[in-house]
């Protein structure tokens, strides 16, 4: 069985990136999510608008967030969904990383702005900010970053435990012996880490 639906904006500069699909467990309902780009900005550069199509309806509906989203990090580090909401990165230059988690509740339709973990800066390495990924790590949401020297580089992975606390923990900090470090794009398993490559700019 399959669904099929069409976007209610036809855009020149559409992208399949800025399509997810996500699971409520509670409602049982699978929605489409379309990220829709600012027109009167640089292609591609924010966005303040989410269509979102619940699968069984026959429209999408414009929702609009109470703030302007950066779309690089949509298309290179990727959308997880978790319990029943979406989350993705976001550029947050009032922050030490630069970075913080948006999130979407599919039940209610409301959207979150969850700061990364303060960390000491002398013992962490926030990573390039072209190095960054968000997915999912024994049902958490999981956010790698990394940094890289002339000749070592380091994966740092931190981990959601509580959205209502906004408190992580650094599940894995990994040090690897190459100039440019592959990632944060990784495959996980229980028997480890597996370093691939993305990039969030």
């Amino acid at each position: 069985m399959y669904a099929s639906c069409k976007t209610c904006q036809e855009l020149k500069d559409d992208h399949f990136s800025y399509y997810t699909l996500g699971f409520h467990p509670v409602t049982k309902q699978y929605k489409v999510m379309h990220f829709l780009h600012d027109k009167k900005l640089f292609v591609g550069s924010t966005f303040s608008i989410i269509q979102v199509y619940t699968l069984g309806d026959e429209r999408w509906r414009d929702v609009r967030c109470p703030w302007a989203l950066n779309m690089h990090c949509v298309e290179r580090s990727g959308v997880v969904n978790i319990d029943g909401a979406m989350y993705w990165l976001t550029k947050d230059d009032g922050s030490i990383w630069k970075h913080a988690v948006a999130t979407f509740d599919l039940n209610v339709e409301l959207f979150q702005w969850l700061q990364l973990p303060a960390v000491d800066l002398a013992n962490n390495v926030l990573g390039d900010r072209d190095r960054w990924l968000i997915t999912e790590i024994d049902g958490k949401v999981s956010v790698a970053t990394t940094s890289y020297s002339w000749l070592t580089g380091k994966l740092q992975i931190w981990t959601l435990d509580s959205k209502i606390e906004q408190s992580w923990s650094q599940k894995y900090n990994i040090s690897l012996p190459f100039r440019r470090v592959p990632g944060p794009h990784f495959i996980y398993a229980p028997a480890g880490t597996t370093a691939c490559n993305a990039s969030c700019s």
